[in-house]
């Protein structure tokens, strides 16, 4: 499984505004718009730590060594046009490794299907 293996999937699909709205931030107004959902948010969200997969071994993980998990969600019309899956350290946590980029996990790319098959039910 990849990144883009999982983004293709749905690209094109329609979005659940409700869904979306529930768990995402819109970043900026431009066409098309684009959505956030940050770990930061949905870890705190039990309902939603659990509906994406989020074990409390891993929560406790991302915490302890400053990692943020991002979607990004493109939308115009209604539809997804573009997605993209990131993964980095803030730098921050009680025992950061230093800031960048970080390659996903197979955990973590089952997250973020479960994450876009949620805003697109």
């Amino acid at each position: 499984m990849t990144e883009h293996e999982i983004t293709s999937m749905f690209v094109g699909m329609p979005v659940r505004m409700e869904n979306l709205a529930n768990c995402a931030h819109k970043n900026g107004s431009d066409d098309p718009q684009q959505y956030i959902v940050y770990s930061s948010g949905f870890l705190y969200r039990p309902e939603q730590m659990q509906l994406f997969g989020v074990t409390p071994r891993l929560k406790e993980q991302w915490e302890r060594r400053g990692t943020e998990f991002t979607v990004s969600v493109y939308v115009h019309d209604g539809q997804i046009t573009s997605c993209k899956i990131n993964k980095y350290n803030d730098g921050e946590g009680a025992r950061p490794s230093g800031g960048g980029p970080l390659k996903c996990t197979d955990q973590d790319l089952r997250i973020a299907r479960r994450i876009l098959r949620y805003i697109t039910e």
